[in-house]
């Protein structure tokens, strides 16, 4: 298997070659984790949309599941993609390598933002009279990168710049990295205005992590998998705690919580997929769909809520069935048709696309 072959459909929001081989038998648990993030992003947003259109009540099971989800889909994203950012690593790469590929990857990303928080703009503005949120101008909706999930773009994008590759034995710099940046989390959250930097400060700790595991392999069998349930446990009795309590984390005790639970779930992956015969195509294939879905689910189910209600279906189950089913499967048809004709794909995997096209 070539090194191209290696993590070929493992990339997500960034598509990343030239993988040591040597990690094979990890990049299943990536595509795990991606496509398990990519369904409870979905699954948050549209039952948000649910709620706030009246659909659904505001129930204790909606408000438990609804926050428990938040500790994980983001920062599973971003340990995915610190990982497969680290993968990338060679120490004998000089400055000008390490720049181009910032680059790279900050074109790979700044295309699909653009494209798609103006096709979301022009959604919201036509469909204003419908949606549960207005719209701020365009170029506002641009700048302060604020629509969600394409927030993540612009905070990911920041972690490409702003982080180094982490050096043979200098790992002990990215655990004082964390430190500080979580103190700046604490102490000047209020005075960061720009909601990718926000988020940047409140996320970049997984990154961080993301690209530590590489080291992971280390570590095997049973040890592993007792390591993700001691983080799940951790997790567990923290969230108990605080629900039971009524008490509200402030964004640095958000961030150690769902540290804890982030890192068990990948922890568990990791030690599940480390067994060859549990090396399947399956997850590949669901992981080819978790980008597309992840940039269009919103597009796809709000002209779907908005039909229903326009006939007055007002019947939670219709509501249900036709938007997760438009949030999930209207990408994936579109993803297909869009991978048929082959250009369209640029406003997703803008390389790849002019890669192939300088082949032809």
């Amino acid at each position: 298997m070539t090194e191209e072959n290696v993590l070929k459909k493992s990339s997500g929001q960034s598509v990343e070659q030239n993988v040591d081989t040597s990690y094979d038998n990890r990049i299943t648990w990536v595509d795990f984790v991606k496509t398990f993030a990519c369904v409870l992003v979905v699954l948050g947003h549209f039952l948000q949309s649910m709620v706030k259109s009246g659909i659904l009540n505001d129930s204790v099971c909606y408000e438990v599941f609804n926050t428990v989800i938040y500790y994980f889909h983001n920062p599973l994203l971003f340990i995915c993609s610190g990982f497969l950012y680290q993968m990338r690593y060679k120490e004998d790469k000089d400055v000008k390598e390490c720049i181009n590929y910032k680059v790279n990857r900050v074109y790979n990303l700044i295309i699909p933002y653009l494209f798609f928080v103006t096709v979301t703009w022009i959604e919201k503005k036509i469909m204003a009279n419908y949606i549960n949120a207005s719209v701020e101008g365009y170029l506002d909706t641009i700048i302060t990168a604020s629509i969600a999930p394409y927030w993540f773009l612009a905070a990911l994008m920041l972690m490409y710049v702003l982080v180094p590759q982490i050096r043979k034995n200098h790992t002990v710099y990215f655990i004082i990295y964390i430190i500080a940046v979580i103190f700046v989390n604490t102490a000047l959250k209020n005075y960061i205005i720009w909601f990718p930097l926000i988020k940047f400060v409140e996320y970049v700790s997984f990154f961080i992590v993301g690209m530590m595991l590489k080291n992971i392999k280390n570590i095997r069998g049973k040890q592993l998998r007792n390591i993700g349930l001691f983080f799940i446990a951790l997790f567990c009795i923290g969230f108990v705690g605080i629900y039971y309590n009524g008490i509200v984390l402030s964004s640095t005790g958000f961030i150690f919580l769902a540290l804890t639970g982030s890192i068990g779930i990948v922890i568990l992956a990791i030690s599940y997929f480390q067994k060859g015969i549990r090396r399947t195509k399956w997850w590949e294939t669901l992981s080819e769909y978790t980008f597309p879905v992840f940039m269009m689910h919103t597009l796809a189910a709000a002209p779907i809520r908005i039909v229903l209600n326009f006939f007055h279906i007002s019947q939670a189950w219709v509501h249900i069935l036709f938007g997760l089913g438009a949030s999930f499967f209207m990408p994936v048809i579109v993803y297909i048709i869009m991978k048929k004709m082959e250009w369209p794909l640029f406003v997703l995997y803008p390389s790849k696309v002019v890669k192939e096209g300088r082949k032809n």
